[in-house]
């Protein structure tokens, strides 16, 4: 047993090292709270996960907004109204993440992104007959809904926020 604490302390830098596997503290305190031992050292909560993800998220509509301007062409009346979609979706994205515990935030981009994906863009899927003020309308009309969604999951996960306090 001496032999392995006089290892330790000659390699104690190299245990510091080497960072834990990928998802082993979450194993840990899901385990730690299924013993029923109390710790009365506080958790830490990952913090830059509420910072990583968010960016994250802008990084990832920024993309679907370049993706979405090369197929559109030239930038026009649609295409604005995409954008600016998409920079309320990431506005509203980064509150809710702000707002929910880690759990909590993964099932909160879950189902912002049920709302807002489309595998196909919506513009892409109109028709050529329909006239291009009719295409602005609707898709005005689409995003209005799909914002109205996100903005509703918003409120949800406040208002559960505030009845767990």
């Amino acid at each position: 047993m001496d032999n392995l604490k006089d290892y330790i302390k000659e390699n104690r830098e190299r245990f510091d090292d080497v960072l834990l596997p990928e998802g082993d503290v979450e194993r840990f305190l899901a385990k730690l709270d299924k013993s029923g031992i109390e710790v009365d050292a506080p958790r830490r909560k990952l913090q830059f996960k509420r910072i990583a993800l968010p960016i994250a998220a802008v990084l990832i509509l920024a993309l679907g907004v370049g993706l979405f301007m090369k197929v559109m062409g030239e930038e026009d009346e649609m295409t604005r109204i995409y954008v600016a979609y998409c920079q309320e979706v990431a506005s509203l994205s980064s509150e809710i993440q702000m707002m929910t515990m880690d759990d909590e935030m993964r099932l909160a981009n879950k189902a912002v992104d049920n709302i807002t994906f489309e595998a196909i863009p919506f513009a892409s899927q109109l028709p050529e007959e329909m006239s291009q003020r009719e295409k602005i309308r609707v898709m005005k009309e689409y995003y209005m809904q799909k914002l109205d969604g996100v903005r509703r999951l918003k409120t949800l996960i406040s208002e559960s926020n505030i009845t767990e306090e």
